[in-house]
């Protein structure tokens, strides 16, 4: 019987890493099913211990996701709570650029606005809002650029 080794952390990271951006790849392609659920928690799992980098990949596809199922308040479930884990490891530069993508709208963006919010201690209701504070707050993020692809 074959023993498997305890990986060292730099070891466990990339496979971590890996795992994310090979299930991130095949999500879209995955049927409405159990397996798409498995996936998007699977994610989920994964999203907490990646690199920024990264949970800045997976959350713009997470984005997408609920975007394209947005007629559909059942699919919510299965990719608001990736975001949600997905969100948290990003710097708020990069927060910034995922509200300026064009999918990022309703529930994704008002993720993503928890998000900033919960950093900040404040509540940002609306893109608007957050704006406003932020221009009033002279922080240093980049809030009138278009979207770097």
């Amino acid at each position: 019987m074959a023993t498997i080794e305890p990986l060292d952390p730099q070891q466990a990271d990339v496979f971590i890493n890996d795992a994310a951006l090979i299930v991130m790849a095949r999500l879209p392609s995955a049927e409405f099913s159990d397996e798409r659920a498995d996936m998007s928690a699977g994610l989920q799992a994964l999203a907490g211990k990646l690199p920024a980098a990264t949970a800045q990949i997976i959350a713009r596809s997470f984005v997408h996701e609920l975007n394209m199922t947005s007629h559909n308040p059942y699919f919510r479930q299965f990719f608001a709570p990736g975001l949600e884990a997905s969100v948290r490891r990003m710097e708020e530069p990069a927060l910034i650029e995922l509200l300026k993508y064009r999918l990022c709208v309703e529930a994704a963006r008002e993720i993503v606005l928890q998000e900033l919010g919960r950093r900040r201690g404040q509540s940002f209701p609306t893109l608007w809002q957050f704006v406003s504070w932020a221009e009033q707050q002279s922080l240093p993020l980049d809030l009138r650029s278009p979207l770097r692809q």
